[in-house]
């Protein structure tokens, strides 16, 4: 899962293994949202969910993109790659809504209390992808939380793309191929 998939990825494979009743061989995170920017008293999560009630389509948040710059310091994109995928009509064009926000809010929540990616990566290795140039999630969440399942005894990796941003899969041809390549060929060692 990417971003938020990895997120819901995350959630759903620690659900599913406490569970038992699926066997899962592996889970890929890319640039995984791990932890919120910024965090909200209980109460106003509350309150933010009961408005979500009634205005729930209410836009709270603009799209999330990375951030392009001319010079060096920006994320490698290829203008190719973007154009495509902002003319897929499956692709979000919108901003993130009120309901929407506050279930992130809940499984991101969620994630950090069961300390999923620890205890999943006991069970299901984990390769964690990140760009270091991202500025949509904190890459340093996900990377410390594998680091800290690798120190417990867990199976977990990261590999970090020092240019790329937080679209892995918009990168220069060769490194989206590299990106593509490790997910498809990675096994625990």
């Amino acid at each position: 899962g990417s971003s938020l998939g990895g997120a819901l990825a995350l959630y759903v494979a620690e659900v599913l293994r406490r569970e038992g009743r699926w066997k899962i061989e592996r889970v890929v995170l890319i640039n995984p949202l791990m932890k919120m920017k910024m965090s909200l008293p209980s109460v106003a999560v509350g309150a933010l969910s009961l408005l979500a009630r009634f205005i729930p389509r209410l836009e709270v948040s603009s799209r999330p993109t990375d951030v392009i710059t001319d010079d060096e310091t920006g994320p490698d994109i290829d203008p190719d790659a973007q154009a495509q995928c902002d003319a897929d009509d499956l692709s979000w064009k919108k901003g993130v809504t009120l309901r929407t926000a506050c279930g992130i809010y809940d499984v991101v929540g969620a994630n950090d209390r069961a300390n999923a990616l620890v205890n999943l990566s006991f069970e299901v290795p984990i390769l964690v992808l990140l760009g270091a140039r991202d500025t949509v999630v904190i890459p340093d969440e996900a990377r410390d939380k594998a680091k800290l399942a690798v120190s417990a005894g867990g199976k977990a990796e990261v590999r970090i793309f020092p240019t790329a941003g937080h679209s892995l899969t918009l990168q220069s041809l060769a490194k989206r191929e590299e990106m593509f390549d490790l997910v498809a060929h990675w096994r625990w060692k």
